[in-house]
Order: structure tokens, then C-alpha cells, then sequence
């Protein structure tokens, strides 16, 4: 679906090559729980911006709210991290790198 929504939007097939290391990133972006339309999305704004060439990097510099991330008083609109209570999720990913917050 992330992938179909990418090459709809950019109105174009991908080479293989392009089009295996999109889904790569896509199903890593699942795996960190992120919603499949979410994520459509990010792929298909990423469309619009050839310069743009990777969907993690996209995702993780995306300000769109995540559905169901709505925020917790007290945490500036942040949710913890249920994987890595410690931390504030943002869509994961190791909580962005493990990066302080």
C-alpha cells in the first residue's frame, strides 16, 4: 500500500531497485508500530519532492500528527514510549535514535 501510494502519486513506475528499498523502509516504519496510512502519506508527500529519497528520514522529520499519539498533559504533546518507557515515542524507531529529549 505505501508503495502503490508513492508510485500513484509521483505518476510513474519505479525501477526495482527504487521500488525494493522503498518498501525496506516501509516495512521498518511499520515494525515501529507507525500506521500504514500514516505512512502512505509521508510516501506520498515524498513523491512530490524528488530530492527526497528516504522515507524514514522523511517520516522522522515529519510534523503530521500520528493518529492515536494524541498528547499527555504534562509532556508538551509527547507520548512515552511503550516499548522504552524512559523515553518519548516518536514513532519509535529506537525512540528517534535514542536522541535526549
Amino acid at each position: 500500500m505505501v508503495v502503490d501510494a508513492y508510485v500513484q502519486a509521483l505518476g510513474r513506475p519505479l525501477l526495482n531497485g527504487s521500488r525494493e528499498a522503498l518498501r525496506a523502509q516501509a516495512v521498518e516504519l511499520l515494525a515501529a508500530g507507525l500506521p500504514v496510512e500514516w505512512v502512505a502519506g509521508r510516501a506520498r508527500e515524498m513523491a512530490a519532492h524528488p530530492e527526497w529519497k528516504d522515507l524514514v528520514k522523511h517520516a522522522d522529520r515529519s510534523r503530521v500528527p500520528i493518529p492515536g499519539q494524541a498528547g499527555r498533559a504534562g509532556t508538551g504533546g509527547r507520548e512515552r514510549c511503550p516499548d522504552h518507557p524512559a523515553r518519548y515515542r516518536k514513532g519509535c524507531l529506537d525512540c528517534a535514535m535514542a536522541v535526549p529529549v
